[in-house]
């Protein structure tokens, strides 16, 4: 590692040394570089570090493009720092693959200094995650944690770490390592590590109180006790202070956008276990909270509230309200001074935004906007002004009723001129102007989304309104783009998107879903892209890309910010998994999550059901029955309230099935069978009768399980009857040979003739079958019925329970079906094409022939008395075996056949 490459770093680092200072470094670098001749790599390297920081994306990105042109010498930075910076850039810009490639030299050992690989093992975590890659990033976890622990130098490593514990569901380990090092929370921190540690920290924090965890104790350095909660709020104040002087070093708010980003990611919902020494105590969450004493937090000055609802604002952060009622508090306090008049215009439209009990009823929110407007233009903020009277238009059109489209139009058209004139004398600024430009495109949605969904549509008018909507809706996108003004340009795109989605046009909307994403990152606000990644979570799925849906739900998890929709992006999340096969079990943890996001939002009991539904079916799967059927009871108790109601009817099905599945694996059979007759009545008028079908075949296995044959046998045939009908022959036919075998004992000529109506449609679908594929099933599967009516007379005569006077009779017919299998058995080995189904493929059939020899030989030997005669059969198929692989089986057979060769043999 070169001290050069590092220059830039540790100078941004510390808010205390001024921009100037640092270009003049840079410009001393490159006029030596100059003089001396060498490449001007290191330098260009340091302007992107610079850019970087500063969130000039244009400047980092052809600095980055100079930077990589030049030459490397022996000035410039080691190759390991360089790959980890490039890494940084990508996984910022949210390309994560393209990061991950740039850290595989580092990652794998081949490039290593003394800085790496511990920073790209603390900065590849999260990019890992999101790209389904949490082995990796376990491993990388492991490993970089060891390399940095307790060195006060790697503080930033330390915070990625603990951040990582926090969003991978892990935070009982998280607050182990951060008690580790609590000397660190001590002194003043001052630097970027520093503020990089206390990040990682903080989202620890947040988390752990956001389950109901703020109020565990925490020991600092000294004997003190802290609580989580309170230890937040200090490191919370630590962060904004440093935040507020490295933006009045930069001249702009680009640092503390990128920490208030960092600030506000989501947990990932991920189950990835990590050890921990000790568990959490149980959540206090609803109950009566005793909290560990802890020092008071420094006070907020009214300064910095406004400065942090301001910000909030800015960016359109879902805390932004919460902030400016934080303002309000205080201003409210018994000595306050008055608030100034444009903090106290800002801080009313707020409130008026979200209107709460305390705002007077009868007083139209368009009006007081409008008053809260003239505030503005009495204080000379003529954007300010413009900007909410175009707002008061829209809530006053749907105040109407969307009434008078035409003249709200032309009240945003009057609006917009002034906007236009102002912009040109510089009066508002690009964002200001389009703040009231966007008026016009809501009007035009709202008029849309009022035709497109009323319950009498008229399609005439709907289709006019979606074009004239897309009409308004791509202009401003055009126009957001020439201008920059990225954040408005991202709310007409998911608008227009919304349109064509209504319309059936997935492509359409794919391409402005993905601008809108886009365009949210760029301003500063990826909580706002939520909802617009969880409908690219749906058109992936749609197309049936589940790595990509599943990629989609993590950001919308990891960017969500908003409680109702916080439901719906696990939910997705959960879904994405649980239809890759394999990997079902790892559905569990975001159906959870889900759940409890469902339970926590006004009428989401159904939906955190079904919720509880899926992770009960995921645990199914994995084989954690006991822990399904926990969840399945419950959930189904639900939403069997709701069986009227047609969407929950094939949700409820298909959960009771799962369930009745999992009672059976924990022994509970008897329950297992009511539950399925009860569903296979509720499905048997389904015009669709596979359910029926499936059921029924549940039911009857859940009664054979309970010992209740008669029934079981008789269900079976009900069974059989319902495949029958949809078509299904082959599960026709195993229904028949099960309810055979539950009535052989007391009535074995019953069973014998269902194995012979399954054997005799087998020989007419055998016949008819011209396919080759389901012509090979209808063998194999007649080979199966000729054994299985062999075994059971020859089972039941083991057990004397055959009639003497039809015993020889009897098993002479039992001796036939099982040669008869052979035979069919034979033929289709000898037939096996090479891309035969494994199904009915040599290492199915193999076992089958070996079944069948030794109850051939058994009865031929045993009840008949011709032992070399058996033992020549049983040669004969064993050859057979070993033509086709089957070593093992032809020993077997060879080896019985031995015994029956020999005097007293069996």
């Amino acid at each position: 590692m070169t001290t050069g490459g590092a220059l830039p770093g540790l100078l941004l680092a510390d808010p205390a040394t001024p921009l100037a200072e640092i270009r003049r470094r840079i410009g001393e670098l490159e006029a030596e570089q100059r003089v001396r001749g060498t490449s001007p790599r290191r330098a260009h390297q340091a302007r992107h570090q610079v850019a970087r920081h500063l969130g000039d994306v244009a400047t980092a990105r052809r600095e980055l493009e100079l930077w990589l042109a030049a030459p490397r010498d022996r000035t410039a930075d080691c190759a390991a720092c360089e790959q980890r910076i490039i890494g940084s850039w990508h996984a910022e810009a949210g390309d994560d693959g393209r990061a991950y490639e740039a850290w595989r030299p580092i990652l794998d050992g081949t490039l290593l200094c003394g800085t790496e690989p511990h920073g790209t093992l603390s900065g590849s975590l999260i990019p890992l995650i999101r790209l389904g890659m949490p082995d990796r990033a376990r491993t990388n976890h492991l490993r970089g944690y060891r390399a940095s622990r307790r060195k006060e130098p790697m503080a930033a490593n330390i915070g990625a770490h603990l951040e990582f514990c926090a969003l991978t569901g892990n935070s009982a380990r998280g607050l182990e390592l951060l008690a580790e090092h609590a000397d660190w929370l001590a002194p003043e921190r001052r630097d970027q590590p520093d503020a990089d540690f206390l990040a990682g920290a903080e989202v620890l924090l947040r988390v752990l109180g956001d389950v109901g965890h703020d109020d565990v104790p925490f020991a600092l350095p000294g004997g003190d006790l802290t609580s989580v909660g309170a230890l937040q709020e200090r490191i919370g104040a630590q962060l904004t202070d440093l935040a507020a002087r490295f933006d009045a070093r930069n001249g702009n708010d680009a640092y503390s956008t990128r920490l208030l980003r960092r600030r506000s990611r989501q947990p990932f919902l991920s189950s990835l276990p990590l050890a921990a020494r000790a568990d959490l105590p149980p959540s206090q969450r609803g109950a009566t909270r005793i909290s560990a004493p802890h020092p008071t937090p420094k006070p907020v000055s009214m300064d910095e509230l406004i400065a942090q609802a301001r910000q909030l604002t800015l960016h359109w952060h879902p805390d932004a309200n919460a902030a400016w009622h934080r303002v309000a508090a205080a201003a409210a306090a018994p000595g306050t001074r008055p608030l100034p008049d444009d903090v106290r215009a800002e801080l009313d439209e707020q409130l008026v935004a979200e209107p709460d009990t305390d705002e007077p009823a009868n007083v139209p929110r368009a009006q007081r906007m409008e008053e809260i407007a003239d505030r503005y233009e009495a204080l000379g903020a003529r954007g300010s002004a413009l900007r909410v009277r175009s707002r008061a238009g829209t809530v006053r059109f749907r105040e109407r009723g969307g009434a008078d489209l035409t003249g709200a139009l032309a009240e945003q058209a009057t609006l917009r001129t002034a906007a236009a004139e102002a912009l040109a004398d510089g009066r508002v600024s690009a964002r200001e102007y389009m703040a009231v430009r966007l008026g016009s495109g809501y009007l035009r949605y709202y008029a849309w989304t009022a035709l497109a969904f009323e319950q009498q549509r008229d399609e005439s008018r709907a289709t006019a309104a979606a074009h004239d909507a897309l009409a308004e809706l791509g202009d401003l996108v055009g126009e957001c783009r020439r201008m920059g003004t990225w954040l408005h340009g991202a709310v007409a795109a998911g608008m227009a998107s919304d349109v064509h989605l209504a319309a059936d046009a997935p492509d359409e909307a794919e391409n402005l879903l993905r601008l809108a994403v886009d365009w949210y990152a760029a301003g500063g606000s990826p909580w706002s892209a939520a909802s617009c990644e969880l409908n690219l979570s749906q058109l992936a799925r749609n197309r049936g890309d589940l790595a990509a849906a599943e990629r989609l739900a993590r950001s919308a998890v990891e960017h969500n910010l908003d409680p109702y929709l916080r439901g719906p992006a696990a939910m997705m999340l959960a879904d994405a998994i649980w239809f890759q096969d394999g990997r079902e079990g790892e559905a569990v943890a975001p159906a959870l999550a889900a759940a409890a996001a469902f339970g926590a939002v006004e009428g989401g009991a159904q939906d955190e059901a079904r919720a509880r539904l899926r992770a009960a079916e995921a645990f199914a799967v994995v084989g954690r029955h006991q822990e399904a059927v926990d969840l399945f009871q419950p959930a189904l108790a639900v939403l069997d309230g709701h069986w009227a109601e047609e969407q929950w009817k094939p949700v409820i099905v298909q959960a009771a099935r799962a369930y009745g599945a999992s009672l059976l694996a924990v022994g509970e059979p008897r329950r297992a069978a009511e539950l399925l007759l009860a569903t296979a009545d509720r499905v048997k008028d389904w015009p669709n009768q596979a359910p029926h079908a499936m059921i029924a075949s549940d039911a009857a296995t859940a009664l054979e399980r309970s010992g209740q044959s008669a029934d079981a046998a008789l269900a079976f045939e009900r069974a059989a009857q319902i495949w029958g009908r949809i078509g299904e022959p082959i599960v026709r036919i195993k229904c028949l040979r099960s309810a055979a075998w539950l009535c052989a004992e007391d009535d074995l000529a019953a069973a014998l003739r269902l194995m012979d109506t399954a054997g005799g449609e087998l020989v007419r679908a055998f016949a008819a079958e011209t396919n080759a594929e389901r012509s090979a099933v209808a063998r194999f599967e007649l080979a199966e019925t000729h054994v299985q009516r062999g075994r059971i007379v020859f089972d039941l005569d083991a057990e004397n329970a055959l009639p003497e006077d039809r015993r020889d009779a009897l098993l002479g017919e039992a001796f036939q079906e099982v040669t008869a299998s052979i035979s069919g058995l034979r033929r289709m080995l000898a037939q096996q094409p090479a891309d035969a189904d494994p199904d009915v493929g040599v290492e199915a059939i193999l076992p089958r022939l070996v079944q069948a020899a030794v109850i051939s030989a058994q009865i031929e030997a045993g009840r008949f008395g011709r032992d070399r005669r058996a033992a020549f059969r049983l040669r004969e198929i064993a050859d057979t075996c070993a033509a086709y692989g089957g070593a093992d089986a032809a020993a077997e057979l060879t080896a019985y056949a031995a015994r029956l060769d020999r005097p007293g043999g069996d």
